[in-house]
């Protein structure tokens, strides 16, 4: 889901109150100084520049994912205002209610079954959809599902305290978007719910009273139960009664790590989410997140839309000396950054680099020998000489350690 600065678009404006033409949205991470990628479409596909450049009415399509701190200029820089933890407004094509009166949710009905409204929504927009009760607490709304059904990620549903889904023996309902249910049953029959996609949390009451429902895919790639884990306090909430889903894991542990953290990785083709340090030369608005991060340091590529990734092929890592005087050479240190001075890469700075090489040292030895000429009339003649040859070559091709090849990745 993305959200939007609208109405219907972004606009500012200057103090007298006309439209900011030409002014300068900067994005950044909620909290930081860190930039932010934006994007002019709902999917998050086209990343905008950063700063976003307002039009003639001081306007701009500028959608996002989750907070983000806003930093709004003229077109010279001068500061207009500053707004940190901004949420825009979810996109939604609107809230629908689910027709309990309809025989089937899986299948098309009169225009409102659980089958329709998804039809109907499509993949793309934002959307919610009630399941709603409204006759007492002493009774229950059923909606009955008979045949499979999946919920996409982009519709969230919500059900109401005493609305149930009830799903037939041997029917699954793939549930891929959150849910907005308190702590109460919401699922009866004898079916299947697939939760594994989705972002949220499972409460064990959502089939509890002895439902029968079965709670497929809820499994870590490792083995692992979601049982084992749901006591984890930063996972589940610190409630026991919530159980986390192998998406909702993969989420969170994901998002613990920066854009820009390196790592190593044992497969030749790296993982969901990475690069492979190969210095490559990359899309500045595709991976404008880690462009932020790294901006040209490694190579400015073609110096306008695309930018050069780390190569660390074949070589082994040295932490920064950061004047600790370990390294005696930091001060000649190279970088591959084509513009002068741009982010001091070269020196000791992170990412320079260093040429192979074996410390100043001497192997010799001396050698002596004497000659003695007798002439023909009995002289002799005795001569001395000293050389100091070297030992010969040996050895292989480099100076190494024993060692094992691994990919090595950075997170975008």
């Amino acid at each position: 889901m993305s959200n939007l600065l609208q109405y219907p678009k972004f606009q500012a404006f200057d103090s007298d109150g006309a439209p900011l033409s030409g002014g300068k949205l900067y994005t950044y991470i909620a909290g930081t100084t860190t930039a932010k990628a934006t994007y002019s479409d709902r999917e998050l596909t086209s990343a905008n520049a950063n700063p976003v450049i307002l039009d003639s009415r001081g306007e701009a399509v500028v959608h996002f994912r989750g907070r983000i701190k806003l930093v709004l200029t003229d077109s010279a820089d001068a500061a207009v205002w500053t707004r940190d933890n901004v949420e825009g407004v979810p996109q939604s094509k609107n809230i629908r209610f689910v027709d309990a009166a309809e025989a089937d949710q899986g299948a098309a009905g009169s225009g409102n079954s659980l089958k329709d409204l998804i039809d109907d929504i499509g993949t793309s927009l934002y959307a919610r959809l009630i399941f709603r009760h409204d006759q007492g607490a002493a009774n229950t709304t059923t909606f009955t599902l008979s045949t499979d059904e999946t919920i996409p990620s982009n519709i969230e549903i919500e059900v109401d305290d005493g609305a149930r889904i009830d799903i037939d023996t041997g029917v699954t309902l793939t549930i891929e978007g959150p849910v907005r249910a308190g702590a109460y049953q919401i699922f009866s029959g004898l079916g299947t719910v697939d939760y594994s996609a989705s972002p949220g949390l499972w409460h064990n009451e959502w089939e509890s009273g002895g439902s029968g429902v079965k709670i497929a895919s809820l499994e870590l790639l490792s083995g692992a139960t979601v049982d084992g884990i749901s006591d984890d306090t930063l996972l589940a909430d610190d409630a026991a009664d919530e159980l986390v889903t192998e998406h909702a894991v993969k989420t969170y542990i994901d998002n613990k790590l920066p854009v820009g953290f390196p790592a190593t990785w044992l497969a030749e083709t790296p993982p969901d989410g990475w690069l492979e340090r190969d210095g490559s030369t990359i899309s500045r608005n595709t991976y404008a997140d880690l462009f932020a991060v790294i901006g040209t340091k490694y190579g400015e590529g073609d110096g306008i839309s695309t930018f050069e990734l780390p190569d660390d092929r074949g070589k082994f890592p040295r932490y920064w000396d950061h004047g600790a005087g370990v390294d005696p050479d930091a001060a000649s240190r190279t970088g591959s950054d084509p513009l002068a001075g741009a982010g001091n890469v070269t020196g000791d700075h992170v990412g320079t680099n260093q040429a192979d090489e074996l410390k100043s040292h001497v192997h010799e030895y001396e050698q002596s020998s004497t000659r003695t000429d007798i002439s023909g009339n009995g002289a002799q003649t005795t001569a001395y000489s000293s050389t100091n040859p070297d030992t010969g070559s040996t050895g292989g091709n480099e100076t190494r350690l024993v060692n094992v090849y691994e990919m090595p990745i950075i997170k975008y």
